[in-house]
């Protein structure tokens, strides 16, 4: 499926600071950052959110869009059931996640600038086990396709903190009500808590706009609101932002490439220090953001 110019002008217009889903209220815990001194300049902007594409919360979003969009296109009878990514990494390789061009997968020793580990991570029962305990007690193979609803409640479920999960379903909530009144399609909106990735995806997915297209948009919508927030927190010039946005354009376009070709599998993440700024901004004297 390819975006023509209709799917282009609907991601611009589901993704562009104007629509009504709340983005300028939040800073995914940069404001905390900012505040105790981690990033205080352009340079230090751009390395904290090329971490969070690659290794936080920019890269998980980007696994469950893929798998909401392609679990909705099945659901309406437009992709078989068995559909799964041909260049899907496979946890018997023993290969880092996105070892042929994407981003790694991580395990904990030294970290950069937003606490992500820098020793390539491989598989084994035990790194398993506490790479994504989120999926302890669920059955099935993860290479398999799941039911839409099932992506639903895995990506609501998977927030590390009480200020992401509001980050998260408070944009999709609003996606789902302004685009279901101005972008009606034929299919009904799932009931429930929607995660902001599979809000986009689903419309997506409804209006035949293509993954790759809708994925390497909702990264560069999601990297621009940080930067966003940089500009107004650090504070920095709009010459600066935009040079930041310019610098991201190969790590979301890594990004949004590996998405496109991974499974459930792939999930998981190691951004730990801007965990931890969605956690301590909770609790942040003063504060402009509400995450």
């Amino acid at each position: 499926m390819s975006t023509d110019a209709a799917g282009l002008y609907r991601l611009m217009a589901w993704l562009s600071p104007s629509y009504p889903v709340g983005a300028f209220t939040l800073s995914h815990g940069l404001e905390w950052v900012v505040e105790e001194g981690t990033v205080g300049d352009v340079h230090a902007l751009v390395a904290w959110v090329e971490d969070v594409l690659a290794h936080g919360a920019g890269r998980q979003d980007a696994i469950l869009l893929a798998e909401a969009w392609r679990a909705r296109r099945r659901d309406v009878g437009h992709l078989p059931q068995d559909l799964a990514p041909s260049s899907a990494h496979s946890r018997d390789s023993g290969k880092p996640w996105g070892a042929e061009g994407g981003a790694q997968g991580f395990v904990d020793t030294s970290e950069g600038p937003a606490g992500h580990a820098q020793t390539p991570w491989t598989s084994s029962p035990t790194a398993d086990a506490l790479w994504i305990p989120a999926f302890a007690g669920m059955s099935g193979d993860w290479g398999e396709a799941l039911s839409l609803t099932d992506v639903i409640e895995l990506a609501a479920a998977l927030n590390p903190s009480k200020e992401r999960r509001t980050e998260t379903i408070s944009q999709g909530e609003a996606f789902k009500k302004i685009t279901e009144t101005a972008w009606p399609a034929a299919h009904p909106w799932p009931e429930g808590p929607l995660a902001y990735p599979v809000a986009v995806a689903i419309a997506a997915a409804d209006h035949e706009v293509g993954l790759s297209a809708t994925l390497t948009a909702y990264l560069h919508a999601f990297a621009a609101n940080i930067v966003s927030a940089g500009v107004r927190l650090i504070p920095l010039g709009q010459s600066d932002g935009q040079r930041a946005i310019a610098q991201l354009e190969r790590p979301i376009a890594e990004v949004a490439a590996a998405a496109n070709a991974s499974t459930l599998d792939d999930l998981g993440g190691s951004a730990l220090l801007a965990d931890i700024a969605s956690m301590r901004h909770e609790t942040q004297y003063t504060r402009l953001f509400r995450t």
